[in-house]
């Protein structure tokens, strides 16, 4: 090459970037960044916050083009518009990308100009390739365009380009970026004919010097057979079944698109690929059918297809009839010709009444317990191939999810009552009434069943119950969760049961003592998942194993302080039930546990002591026969983990000799001594104790194992209650300990010795109450009085032994009791298992999030599980009572103004978040403790009525 060519070269390449820029620097103040949620799962999108691109079309009305997966409004092809109002802008000024669908050519430069992966502006270049590729496919249970040709390129655009225009060297747009493949660099783009057509229709609906505020609903005629074209080549119809006479007249026929553009020749026709049942086309147009006609005029490509059915849905509108002629070509027997092969041709002539698109596209749902359902949407009877209209589960909830109704599912009958529409579904569903363990204890007013916490976790949960023996099922009610150990008691009325169940149900007998011990007998004795009962034999290998369960990533009730029985078998964790011993007499809960190993769940099976739950099946069983209804009973506990320490290891930390040998001789059996682990944040221990501290005695009576100490501190709640003391409606944490005569046997069993005259412990001698009579004493009706009991602890620490004074903690027997609901965020009071971690942060603490909703404000905004809210524009929020004063006055559409503060980072920061009433109102559940039901009480107007609608 010359250097005068070389130079011409460069100058063309220097003016083409020169020209390149001036078009990004007109388009690129015309993208903008769009942060989408969408509250609930509706059609084929599920609730959820993502961001995507759009660009502006109309400044002067404030129009914005986006993809239909973003926004979802057209009902078959993926493009939307949002409107802005443009008079809200400031400090800069917007201009608007022109389209122009017919500069689409092949190998045409083109860049895309967007939002990719997130970043704030990505331009992307790239060369058309195809404009005749056929529309992606995302996936059978999702939103897929059809009856429409793509735009083709390898420009690698990626997720957040959603909405990006393609445009010219020209700042023209020419496709809408919709999706591409993960795996390649193709990118797959929406053409604009029919996006135009739109435009237009939207624009003459709406007077761009009149009243921003006031939108008429624009009408935009969408018609359709409810039937899916595919573009297939003359080779392929041919042996479909089209005439050789029909192909030559296709053939010489041309693609009139519009009356100014030059016609051209089709090179192959459009073929039924599929038809929704109950659709107009349903028994007229089979799968192969070849399209050679619509109203007389040869139809092969999909605009003019899409042309005529949108005329008819116009006509359709205005009153008329709304049919379409259709000339469709139907394969036989083959034939052949002197060059090619034919199939002989059957044609069909049909007159269909078109489809109103409109009509068939959900535009309300019913929300039920957590889930959504609506019509089935033509997206979805096409992808399911059923018919439209249909009640259609987008989400199925709690209710839904309970009775395994999977999402995408098609719900066509309920309770036997068929169910066509989602009229039908809600009226058959105003008509159905709301609403494996172990008896404990039957009698006339109530039952109680025992149960573990694995299994029933929280006081808020719906509880069924069904008898082995006897085939009955009824409701429960969660009436006691133990803060500290695995075990709960559910409820239930025994008038619910039939005459025969209630005379086949009995009670189990407890044996609490004397406990078990290494190889003892006993059989694991529980029901099937139907119903049926399954024993085994085995025997105790270890009656006294200490568990540690870590936290877990997502604070939750976790057992401390328990020790477990160990069978010399391994029954898998899903065999829970009771062991007994050959009397059938009750000796311990088989129990299911769960642990996070790694991230992961993993649950297993141990034995817990019948005397650690005994006592509170009985003083429960007592208040709940009362003809005055009670609170659960509180439990005092020790607000410091304890782990069990062997005495070797102790030694080696300094323990002193002495003591050694005490705990030594008190329990041979566990050799051990217990240590606080951590503290419950800001109660009394965590400003006494510290980790390490090795704790040796309590009240002056030496402590080896968690019965021990339970113990005790269930006979000084008890003693506070009839001294006045402490609060009433107190009770101390049991120990599963049973009373037993003195001696090396008994050291293992949770007795306790008094101290002899020299401060040296004595041998263990018999205790003067029961564990029954301690908590009985405990829940006395006291009038209640500021403080809570103490306790003197004797502790080692640092060299030395030394007395410390510790106040007990109070948990309530139900756990939590309020849970408040706001912009999708779950509000309560820091559970104890936040607590047990060792932080809350100071000041305002009182308002804990434990959990969110997708497609929320508090999801949009980053308002997640694990945070305390402390301030509300500026005013402390130290409980639930004052947040919901401050968020009392805040409108819907509000931005709020919040301090919080994270559980892992502990540090404050501060975040906005706009509220959405309408999706997402405020409200509570509230547990009645006397009663232990829940209310919901409503804080924001429900149903909301916004004050004017916005959008188009």
């Amino acid at each position: 090459m010359d250097e005068g060519a070389a130079q011409s070269v460069d100058g063309v390449i220097a003016e083409r970037s020169e020209d390149w820029k001036k078009a990004l620097d007109r388009v690129v103040p015309c993208c903008v960044v769009l942060k989408v949620t969408q509250t609930r799962a509706f059609d084929t999108e599920g609730a959820g916050s993502a961001y995507a691109t759009g660009f502006i079309v109309d400044k002067e009305r404030g129009l914005i083009l986006t993809n239909r997966h973003v926004v979802t409004p057209d009902p078959i092809h993926d493009f939307a518009f949002l409107r802005f109002d443009p008079s809200k802008l400031q400090f800069m000024e917007v201009g608007e990308v022109p389209l122009a669908p017919e500069a689409a050519t092949v190998g045409l430069d083109i860049r895309v100009v967007g939002n990719d992966s997130g970043e704030k502006v990505s331009i992307l270049a790239g060369v058309l390739a195809r404009l005749d590729r056929d529309a992606p496919a995302y996936g059978r249970k999702g939103y897929n365009d059809f009856n429409t040709f793509y735009l083709q390129a390898a420009s690698g655009t990626k997720g957040g380009s959603s909405g990006s225009p393609v445009i010219d060297i020209q700042g023209r747009a020419v496709g809408l970026n919709a999706g591409g493949k993960n795996k390649a660099a193709s990118a797959y783009y929406l053409p604009l004919e029919r996006i135009v057509r739109a435009l237009k229709l939207i624009q003459a609906s709406k007077d761009p010097s009149g009243d921003p505020a006031v939108w008429p609903a624009p009408v935009i005629p969408r018609g359709d057979l409810q039937t899916t074209f595919v573009f297939k080549g003359f080779d392929e119809v041919r042996r479909l079944g089209l005439g050789e006479d029909t192909e030559r007249r296709v053939r010489k026929s041309k693609i009139m698109l519009k009356p100014e553009a030059h016609g051209l020749q089709s090179t192959g026709m459009l073929v039924v690929e599929s038809v929704v049942p109950g659709s107009p086309g349903d028994g007229v147009l089979e799968a192969g059918d070849v399209l050679v006609e619509i109203n007389g005029q040869v139809v092969t490509h999909f605009l003019l297809l899409e042309e005529l059915l949108d005329n008819a849905a116009q006509d359709l509108m205005a009153g008329e009839s709304g049919k379409v002629h259709l000339l469709l070509e139907r394969g036989g027997k083959p034939q052949t010709s002197l060059y090619l092969s034919y199939r002989s041709a059957l044609q069909i002539h049909a007159e269909v009444v078109i489809t109103n698109l409109h009509t068939v596209t959900p535009n309300c749902f019913l929300e039920l317990a957590g889930g959504a359902v609506h019509a089935l949407s033509y997206q979805q009877a096409r992808n399911n191939r059923a018919v439209v209209g249909q009640v259609y589960v987008a989400e199925p909830g709690y209710m839904l999810g309970r009775a395994n109704v999977p999402k995408c599912a098609i719900i066509t009958a309920l309770n036997g009552r068929p169910t066509p529409d989602l009229a039908t579904f809600a009226t058959v569903l105003r008509t159905l009434p709301h609403g494996n363990g172990l008896v404990v204890y039957t009698g006339e007013r109530v039952g109680l069943v025992l149960v573990d916490r694995n299994t029933v976790a929280v006081g808020p949960c719906d509880v069924n119950l069904s008898f082995g023996a006897h085939p009955a099922e009824i409701s429960g009610r969660v009436r006691f969760l133990h803060p500290l150990h695995n075990f709960a008691l559910v409820s239930y009325d025994p008038a619910a049961l039939p005459p025969e169940a209630r005379a086949k149900v009995r009670a189990a007998e407890l044996l609490p003592n004397p406990p078990l011990k290494r190889s003892d007998p006993v059989r694991l004795v529980g029901l099937t998942k139907h119903l049926r009962v399954m024993q085994r034999t085995s025997t105790v290998t270890n009656a006294t194993a200490a568990l540690t369960i870590p936290s877990a990533e997502v604070p939750r009730f976790r057992a401390v302080h328990e020790e477990v029985i160990k069978l010399d078998q391994d029954f898998g964790a899903t065999f829970s039930g009771c062991l007994t011993d050959n009397r059938g007499r009750v000796r311990g809960l088989w129990c299911s546990y769960s642990e996070q190993v790694e991230k992961e769940e993993r649950e297993w099976c141990a034995g817990l002591h019948t005397a650690v739950f005994q006592p509170w099946v009985s003083v429960l069983a007592n208040l709940l026969s009362q003809d005055v209804a009670a609170p659960p009973p509180t439990v005092s506990v020790l607000d410091a983990e304890l782990e069990a320490v062997l005495l070797s290891k102790a030694a080696q930390f300094g323990l002193p000799a002495e003591w050694v040998s005490r705990l030594d001789q008190l329990d041979p059996e566990r050799r051990q001594v217990l240590r606080v682990r951590s503290c419950v944040a800001q109660s009394h221990a965590s400003k006494v104790l510290r980790s390490g501290d090795m704790l040796l005695a309590m009240e002056g009576r030496p402590v080896t194992c968690f019965l021990d100490v339970e113990r005790l501190i269930a006979e000084t709640a008890a003693a506070a209650g009839a001294s006045g003391r402490g609060l009433s409606a107190s009770t101390g944490s049991t120990a599963p300990g049973a009373v037993q005569e003195n001696g090396g046997g008994a050291a293992a069993e949770g007795c306790f010795p008094d101290d002899a005259a020299d401060g040296r412990p004595a041998k263990r001698a018999r205790t003067e109450s029961s564990p029954e009579a301690s908590l009985a004493a405990a829940y006395a009706p006291i009038v209640p009085r500021q403080g809570r009991p103490s306790m003197h602890l004797t502790i080692y620490r640092s060299g030395c032994v030394q007395d410390v004074e510790v106040v007990l903690g109070q948990e309530d027997g139900m756990g939590t009791g309020r849970l408040v609901h706001w912009c999708g965020a779950q509000l309560q009071a820091p559970h104890r298992g936040v607590r047990e971690l060792g932080f809350l942060p100071e000041g305002a603490a009182g308002v804990y999030i434990s959990r969110w909703h997708h497609g929320s404000p508090a999801h949009r905004y980053g308002l997640y599980a694990l945070h305390w809210i402390q301030q509300v524009n500026g005013v402390d929020t130290p409980d639930l009572d004052s947040f919901l004063a401050a968020v009392a006055d805040c409108d819907d559409g509000q931005f709020v103004r919040l301090k919080v503060c994270h559980l892992e980072t502990t540090q404050p920061k501060v975040l906005t978040l706009k509220t959405d009433l309408q999706y997402w109102p405020t409200w509570e559940l509230r547990l009645d403790p006397h009663t232990c039901t829940w209310q919901r009480v409503q804080h924001s107007p429900f149903p909301f009525k916004p004050a004017r609608l916005t959008s188009i």
